[in-house]
This record gives structure tokens, sequence and C-alpha cells, in this order.
């Protein structure tokens, strides 16, 4: 849990969020806004996830919107809604994982597509057609992923 919350942090230092000494910077007011809970130390497993989507969400929304189209690739659409959907299957993982967003997703392109991508940007030499077939993959990952979610939070 601790790893988790300073990976949080680290997260949030990297996008530039975090002002030192400031509970009221940008990386706080995403926490409040997303858990309602005013410190890092209150947040749960979940609520953590729940923050690094959102972190994701305020930071590359903007970037993927602001890029160009390139012919007979993933467009930028596809790739947010893309990235969007692992954060989500994330945000229903009933244990942590050790791998980032990005390493399940270049994964998830290399099951699906039989495509070895970087971990780093996995979408980037996607095509078009194929872009499709993972949307759709990662859309059957997402509702398995919470179907799974909610029977384990049924039995509690």
């Amino acid at each position: 849990m601790k790893n988790a919350k300073q990976r949080l942090y680290a997260i949030a230092v990297q996008n530039g969020l975090v002002e030192h000494g400031n509970k009221d910077d940008l990386f706080h007011l995403i926490v409040y806004n997303t858990t309602g809970k005013t410190s890092v130390k209150e947040l749960t497993d979940k609520e953590i996830r729940h923050v690094e989507t959102a972190i994701w969400n305020k930071t590359h929304g903007a970037k993927v919107k602001n890029q160009k189209a390139v012919p007979n690739m993933m467009s930028p659409a596809q790739q947010s809604f893309a990235w969007r959907l692992m954060y989500q299957i994330q945000s229903y993982d009933l244990q942590p994982s050790a791998k980032t967003v990005g390493e399940r997703l270049a994964g998830v392109v290399k099951k699906e597509l039989g495509v070895t991508v970087s971990k780093s940007e996995p979408l980037k030499s996607i095509d078009a057609k194929n872009g499709i077939i993972l949307i759709e993959a990662l859309k059957r990952y997402q509702r398995s992923a919470k179907q799974k979610y909610d029977r384990q939070n049924l039995k509690k």
C-alpha cells in the first residue's frame, strides 16, 4: 500500500501536478475530486487506481486531442479510448498489478495482434484496422474485469 502511494506521488510529480509544501496543488485537487478525501494517506488501493486514472485523463487527454492523425494508423481518438479502457480495467483489479498500464497494454497488443510493441508507446505502430480489433478485445477484457469485480464484491 505504501508503494502504491509512493507510485501515485511519482506519477503526479512526473506530470507536474505536485507543488511541494502546497496541499492545495492540482494533485491534491484531483485526489479530492476523485475520492472526496483530502489526504493521500487515507486512500485505499481501489481509490489510488481511480486517482491514477484521473491523473492520466487530465494529463494525457489533451495531448491525445492535439495529436495529428497519421493516415492508416490508429487515430488519436482510438488511442485515447484504448488507454481509457486500460485504466478502467486497472480500476477493477482485485489485486494491484506490479506492471504499469503501458506494460499491460503492450501485453494485450502482443496477445491479440501478435505484434511486439514498445511498453512506453504501445499504440504508436498499430494501424487503424488492428486498432479496431484491439479496442474490441479491450472492451471484452473490461466487461470481464467488471463482472469479476462485481462478483467478488457481492461475496463480501
